[in-house]
């Protein structure tokens, strides 16, 4: 009970959100996202319940909490003519599904990064005082892994429940996986770095693999920030380059977003080609 006292903060912070978006699934008959805010309570309360004999720190729950509102918002807030899963931030290669790099995917490297640092923690306690570190740490990614297989069974659940969902095809539960993956070895990584040099990691791995995230968050927004002064111009409201740019695949109020430059200039050079 203590234990729980000591986090209560967090465990509000969780009922806020939670509830919010339960609420907000409701109002919009999203259905799927509704089974997702069960499978989210059920998780809260499988880790409240096992907190004093888990003694998982304030850095791994507030990870998890972090995960779980991620995963709320990506679902359900309109962005553009999608949702924020869609979001791309940054275009590296691919279109549609294959779209790499989505707030999707990062949700994946993000909340699977935790789930490895996680796994770490709840095994820590059982290992030999001389383990194999190499087979240890191949362990740790294959635990991160595998809670990133137990989401995809969750997800396949949902696909076979309700007849529609924002699963998506292969493409997408392929792209997860790898992402899931990554998040795994990122964290994995840290967690070594972390036993080899304790003093520069004094709280937790997350701390480290959460900084790395917010640094790539801040590059994005960087990047994007610096690239505004090379986009062209939005074209005007009901012309027929802005029809052109529509179809081409830019994304109205967002001027040269994600890949919107090259379209705008195809767009220019077919409406100048027909005159």
């Amino acid at each position: 009970m203590q234990t729980i006292k000591k986090y209560w903060f967090l465990i509000i912070f969780n009922l806020i959100y939670t509830v919010g978006f339960a609420a907000y699934y409701i109002k919009i008959a999203n259905y799927e996202f509704l089974w997702y805010v069960g499978v989210l309570v059920f998780f809260l309360i499988l880790i409240l319940a096992t907190l004093h004999r888990t003694k998982s720190d304030g850095l791994i729950l507030w990870g998890l909490s972090l995960w779980g509102l991620f995963h709320m918002a990506g679902g359900g807030l309109p962005v553009g003519d999608g949702v924020l899963y869609q979001l791309p931030l940054i275009h590296l290669f691919g279109e549609g599904d294959s779209l790499v790099f989505k707030f999707d995917q990062f949700v994946h490297l993000f909340g699977f990064g935790v789930a490895t640092l996680l796994f770490f923690h709840l095994l820590k306690g059982s290992l030999a005082p001389s383990p194999r570190w190499g087979v240890i740490y191949f362990l740790f990614i294959l635990g991160g892994m595998g809670f990133g297989a137990l989401n995809e069974i969750v997800e396949y659940i949902a696909v076979l429940t309700f007849p529609e969902t924002g699963v998506g095809g292969y493409d997408n539960t392929m792209l997860d996986i790898v992402f899931n993956t990554i998040g795994a070895i990122i964290e994995t990584v840290v967690i070594a770095l972390r036993r080899q040099r304790p003093m520069a990691f004094k709280q937790s791995g997350f701390g480290f693999f959460a900084l790395i995230i917010g640094v790539a968050i801040m590059a994005l927004m960087t990047y994007y920030a610096l690239d505004l002064f090379e986009r062209p111009p939005r074209p005007p409201v009901g012309s027929e380059e802005e029809e052109l740019l529509n179809e081409v695949g830019a994304a109205p109020g967002l001027p040269g977003m994600f890949g919107a430059i090259d379209a705008a200039k195809d767009a220019r050079t077919q409406v100048e080609s027909r005159y």
